[in-house]
């Protein structure tokens, strides 16, 4: 088991439209039911382990995000040892 997983959070809609007009892979093509799952899922997920899981918006500014993960990440390094 990782000692981290951050997830970032989007809804289906707003990860179609970050596609960039890039073709669409198998699992892009999926239903938007089969996406909205699968979030949910991760999600159970970070909510049954939140020592284990940092869930983030990622509609959030890049920098916020980059540096609550560096703070997270801070936190589960052994003492000493920095990034």
């Amino acid at each position: 088991m990782p000692d981290l997983t951050v997830l970032l959070d989007v809804s289906p809609q707003t990860g179609r439209r970050r596609r960039s007009g890039r073709a669409a892979d198998r699992m892009e093509t999926e239903a938007e039911a089969f996406h909205e799952r699968v979030r949910r899922h991760f999600l159970d997920l970070a909510e049954a382990a939140p020592e284990r899981y940092l869930v983030l918006d990622a509609s959030s500014a890049k920098a916020d995000l980059a540096s609550q993960i560096a703070g997270r990440v801070e936190a589960v390094l052994p003492a000493g040892v920095r990034p």
